[in-house]
């Protein structure tokens, strides 16, 4: 709260806010885009498309945008820098290179390494911690009444990411989906070779075996936390490698395969 006060009060050109997913990053990063200009100033979103990415033509756009004459100031909020493909970049980065001094940047990442050193170098950078288990149930109990069972599914689910929890706590479709998610990611983290397979067998799409590996390490992070043991550790290791050869484009259910046949 601090830094984000600090930063109100003296708006630099180029704010990250970075955090994992539901941590609140994109809510934040709008509140900040309106706060930090008048009513009236333009606000420019950028976001990844339907595949995932936030392409050289996207960026493009943006700096014909900038380059208009403008009279007041304008804000680009760009939620999912990270998603940016290598050439969007490098884009991106002459544009930071080259500041109008009208125009601000406030973007969100939940993987901020994944961005150049030499665009990271340029930001401000505010990372969201998990809130506390007591924030966390907090919350929980002003959303959630009188279901003791989905309280305990929500906190395992989500406990110090507020947003994931209001939207698992108010969204039944989605509450659904990650627990058939959650489900899944036991069966990767204990069932048998033949059980593991027919789990990847059901998934071809890469931002839904992203989203199983997200919550498979979260699962096993949570292990960790109680107690070492190697095979966890081994496992946590498999799954990041799996997830980062899917984000470079590797081919999904072969990537996949490194979970089943371990």
């Amino acid at each position: 709260r601090r830094l984000l006060d600090a930063y109100l009060d003296s708006p630099t050109h180029a704010l990250l806010i970075s955090g994992a997913r539901g941590s609140g990053s994109g809510p934040l990063a709008r509140a900040i885009a309106q706060a930090s200009v008048d009513h009236d100033a333009d606000i420019y979103l950028v976001e990844p498309d339907e595949k995932g990415t936030i392409t050289i033509e996207a960026i493009r756009e943006l700096y014909v945008w900038t380059r208009d004459k403008k009279t007041k100031p304008q804000v680009v909020l760009i939620d999912g820098v990270d998603q940016m493909s290598h050439d969007a970049q490098h884009a991106f980065l002459k544009l930071l290179e080259e500041p109008n001094d009208l125009t601000r940047f406030v973007l969100t990442a939940h993987y901020a390494s994944r961005l150049l050193p030499t665009i990271f170098s340029r930001l401000q950078h505010i990372e969201l911690r998990p809130v506390s288990l007591s924030l966390s149930q907090k919350l929980v109990d002003s959303l959630v009444q009188n279901d003791a069972q989905k309280t305990k599914q929500i906190l395992f689910l989500a406990q110090g990411l507020p947003a994931e929890v209001s939207r698992i706590a108010t969204n039944a479709e989605y509450f659904a989906m990650r627990s058939a998610l959650a489900a899944d990611a036991r069966i990767l983290m204990s069932g048998s070779t033949y059980d593991r397979l027919e789990v990847i067998s059901r998934y071809k799409d890469r931002n839904e075996a992203l989203e199983l590996i997200g919550v498979l390490s979260q699962m096993l992070v949570f292990m960790l936390e109680k107690k070492t043991d190697e095979q966890i550790d081994r496992l946590a290791k498999t799954a990041e490698r799996t997830a980062a050869a899917i984000r470079a484009n590797g081919h999904v259910r072969t990537q996949l395969m490194r979970l089943a046949l371990r």
